[in-house]
């Protein structure tokens, strides 16, 4: 269904044509005292509010134009109309505008754009080199062939003294030892291996020397046995007392 607008039934022939009423009523001034044949509130308001158009109302037109009163109410009417037209007209359009923000505000809001955090400052650190070995040379080719089977014979070589370090042995093995892989144990007094390592011994100007690299660095110290043995064969045990104090 297609809804008329009233405001759009006016021509300019017809606004005219009611300015020219009025301006003719203006001139001959056209009292109505009695105003029997005026029509009535409802209908001059509805002619001023554009419910009416002009097209259908010629012969109201037409009093309003030779009615003084009438035309007075008319314009009264009229200019009220109007104003309450501007009012609802600027109304809508903040009303739109107002709108308008909102639905441009609302998904920035409901969806903030995440902002990357700014990286954590990196705090330089210097990198410890891992400590070198303590390189030493260990002379076991002089202190015979000591099974662990065999008790320890009064007046025998002093013990040997070894630093609580990371040690790199060059181990001079006794005399009638052979080539081949060796196992390194470092037993305490409770007879327990608290460390173990191993390497390959070769003959060296006419020296058989075993190669082994020794952690003692978290060992406390003090007396413990440091058990040598060619794989398969049994430890040959050498005393040994480690010291906090490097070893000249």
């Amino acid at each position: 269904m297609t809804m008329r607008d009233p405001e759009r039934s006016f021509t300019r022939r017809e606004e005219k044509r009611l300015l020219e009423s009025a301006a003719a009523l203006l001139r001959s001034d056209f009292p109505q005292p009695d105003r029997t044949r005026c029509p009535s509130k409802s209908e001059l308001k509805n002619l001023a509010s554009r419910r009416r158009g002009l097209a259908d109302s010629t012969a109201l037109v037409d009093h309003i134009g030779s009615c003084s009163p009438c035309f007075e109410q008319y314009s009264l009417y009229r200019a009220r109309h109007k104003r309450s037209m501007r009012i609802a007209y600027g109304a809508g359009a903040m009303a739109a505008g107002i709108a308008i923000a909102l639905l441009a505000w609302l998904p920035g809001r409901q969806h903030p754009i995440p902002v990357p955090a700014p990286p954590a400052p990196s705090i330089a650190k210097r990198s410890e080199a891992p400590s070198q070995p303590v390189r030493m040379t260990l002379d076991l080719s002089q202190r015979g062939i000591a099974r662990s089977d065999e008790p320890r014979v009064s007046g025998a070589s002093p013990d040997i003294v070894l630093p609580c370090a990371r040690l790199q042995l060059s181990v001079h093995l006794p005399i009638g030892s052979e080539d081949g892989r060796y196992d390194v144990a470092v037993i305490n007094a409770a007879g327990g291996n608290v460390l173990e390592s191993g390497g390959e011994a070769r003959l060296r100007n006419y020296v058989e020397i075993l190669e082994v690299e020794l952690d003692l660095a978290e060992l406390s110290p003090g007396n413990y046995k440091l058990g040598v043995r060619r794989a398969g064969s049994s430890w040959r045990l050498y005393p040994i007392v480690l010291s906090r104090k490097e070893v000249p």
